[in-house]
């Protein structure tokens, strides 16, 4: 599963503690966010999941993707 506009969430303060952990990421979902049933079925459903944070943008400085996308598209060819 992948929470998109991080880049927002960051920068009001709503995001999960650690960005870059799938564990923080399923938590804060669950917790904060209340999606504790569709992780349930989700996690039932696929048996194999992973939760990222990404940001579909160019960082600021040089036009690249964001760096959390790349982690993201890793596991989706991956799998």
């Amino acid at each position: 599963m992948a929470t998109s506009k991080t880049d927002l969430l960051v920068e009001r303060g709503l995001a999960p503690d650690r960005l870059d952990d799938s564990a923080a990421v399923r938590d804060w979902l669950r917790e904060k966010l209340g999606l504790h049933n569709l992780l349930q079925a989700m996690e039932l459903e696929f048996g194999k999941v992973r939760f990222f944070c990404t940001a579909a943008m160019t960082t600021t400085d040089d036009h690249r993707v964001h760096g959390s996308i790349a982690p993201f598209v890793d596991w989706c060819l991956n799998f």
